[in-house]
């Protein structure tokens, strides 16, 4: 094996070889990890996003109305709004998942207010019918947190893959 001084240090044929290889499986290791992201980030079967603001609780989407000695419940407006502000906000999509879904949602809060983030998921749930999904009954799967937000105001951010 020949061997060559290069800058005071012994360089063999084969220390070079290994050294190229090495370089050469780290550039592929850092270019799989950036696709494997990309991939992730904008497959068919996963979504990942935010959206700005909090969901109103269930207890203030919904009025109730008595219509023929019966309580008929309707949307209020405050609902309505949530609806259509989430629908516009929400990542494009070329149809609605149509499979099981598993939902992730992290509610970043900006104040400390006791809240039930069950009342805030479903209504989070009802906004994404037939853009995310068909149904929110296609969910599976169910993930819901809270925290504190140190962006200063307050956000959802939401994690839904078809199973």
């Amino acid at each position: 094996m020949k061997a060559r001084l290069i800058h005071g240090v012994i360089i063999t044929s084969y220390s070079i070889l290994c050294t190229k290889k090495v370089v050469k499986m780290e550039e592929d290791l850092v270019n799989n990890e950036a696709r494997v992201q990309e991939m992730k980030m904008n497959s068919e079967k996963h979504k990942e996003f935010n959206i700005a603001g909090i969901p109103p609780s269930v207890n203030h989407c919904y009025g109730l109305r008595c219509v023929c000695k019966r309580d008929i419940k309707y949307p209020t407006k405050e609902m309505k709004q949530y609806k259509e502000f989430v629908k516009k906000h929400l990542p494009e999509m070329p149809k609605p998942f149509e499979g099981p879904v598993a939902l992730i949602a992290v509610f970043f809060f900006n104040d400390n207010r006791r809240r039930d983030i069950d009342n805030c998921m479903k209504v989070l749930q009802d906004s994404m019918n037939g853009v995310m999904w068909k149904d929110d009954s296609q969910i599976i799967i169910l993930h819901a947190e809270k925290q504190n937000s140190t962006q200063g105001y307050p956000f959802v951010h939401v994690i839904i893959e078809e199973l």
